[in-house]
C-alpha cells in the first residue's frame, strides 16, 4: 500500500504493485481510496465462473482479494454459504489471509483462493457471503460457477450405444458358428438313425 496526496490535499491510500524502484510513477494502480472514516471493505471478484473442469480434478485457484480502504480496523468474517458443493475457499494467495474471519486495519488488505473440484458432470453454482463492520456494507457475497467438462458428444455417444453396435455383431456370429454346429449334429442323427435302422433289419431277418 502507498499514500498519495491529491490536488485538494487529500490523502489516498492506494494498492497496487511497484514495478520498480522509481516510486510512484511505476506503481501499477489496483485500488484506491481518500481513506473514508471507519472502516471501508473493497472485494474483488464477486462473480466468478471456473469454465469447464474435468471431473476428479481440481480448477486452478483464483484470488479474493479483500482490501480496507477505510480510516479504521476492519472485521471479516465468514458465513454459511448457499450450496458450497464443490468449491473451497481457504487462505492462500499474494498475501493469505490469517483465516476465514480475520481483521484488516486501514490500507491493508490479504487474500483468499477459490478452487473448484467436481466429482460428477453437474453444473455447480454456489453463494458464499462475507459479513463486515462496514457502515456502508454489511454483507458482500461472492458467487462462483463451475461447469464439468463433458465428454466429446460423439465419443459418449459411442460409449452409450457400443452396446447396441457390438451385440447384434456377436449374436449373428454366435448364430452363425451355431447353425454350422447344428448342420452337423443334424448330419451324424440321421447317420445314425440310419445305421439303426439297418441294425434292426438285419436282426430281423436273422431271426427268420
Amino acid at each position: 500500500a502507498a499514500a498519495f496526496m491529491d490536488s485538494m490535499d487529500r490523502t489516498h491510500v492506494a494498492y497496487g504493485d511497484f514495478l520498480s524502484e522509481g516510486g510512484a510513477a511505476d506503481f501499477d494502480l489496483k485500488y484506491a481510496s481518500n481513506n473514508l472514516p471507519g472502516p471501508d471493505i473493497n472485494l474483488r471478484p464477486r462473480f466468478w465462473s471456473f469454465g469447464e473442469v474435468e471431473p476428479g480434478t481440481v480448477s486452478e485457484p483464483v484470488d479474493i482479494t479483500f482490501f480496507n480502504s477505510g480510516a479504521d480496523s476492519l472485521i471479516v468474517n465468514s458465513e454459511v454459504g448457499l450450496d458450497p458443493g464443490e468449491f473451497s475457499v481457504y487462505p492462500g494467495g499474494q498475501n493469505p489471509c490469517p483465516g476465514q474471519s480475520f481483521t484488516l486495519i486501514a490500507g491493508d488488505f490479504c487474500t483468499l483462493l477459490a478452487v473448484f473440484a467436481p466429482s460428477h458432470d453437474d453444473y455447480q453454482q454456489a453463494y458464499i457471503p462475507f459479513s463486515f463492520n462496514d457502515p456502508d456494507t454489511s454483507i458482500i457475497g461472492i458467487t462462483l460457477l463451475g461447469n464439468p467438462l463433458q465428454l466429446e458428444t460423439g465419443i459418449a455417444d459411442l460409449v452409450r450405444e457400443l452396446p447396441e453396435i457390438l451385440y447384434p455383431r456377436i449374436e449373428a456370429a454366435l448364430d452363425e458358428r451355431f447353425a454350422d454346429l447344428r448342420v452337423y449334429v443334424g448330419a451324424w442323427a440321421i447317420a445314425a438313425v440310419l445305421v439303426l435302422g439297418l441294425v434292426v433289419g438285419y436282426s430281423n431277418r436273422k431271426r427268420k
